[in-house]
């Protein structure tokens, strides 16, 4: 069993799919958070950075919203 690396309490964390799950979309609508959002909530931005076989997207913006986001990825 492979033990997970440390991250930051405030690395986005995906709530909407399992771990290890395997998804066959071009698109996919994802929702998660970042933080705590009981203890203190956070506003701001998430952003994506696109990179598939070499050939970048440009990077896109989501809000955060009270530590929740929405973001196509």
């Amino acid at each position: 069993m492979r033990m997970p690396l440390p991250t930051s309490p405030f690395a986005p964390k995906v709530t909407s799919i399992l771990d290890s799950s395997v998804v066959y979309q071009k698109v996919l609508l994802i929702s998660g958070e970042i933080g705590d959002p009981r203890t203190r909530p956070i506003d701001g931005n998430l952003t994506v950075h696109h990179d598939k076989d070499g050939l970048s997207f440009p990077p896109t913006n989501w809000p955060v919203s009270d530590s929740y986001f929405k973001a196509l990825v």
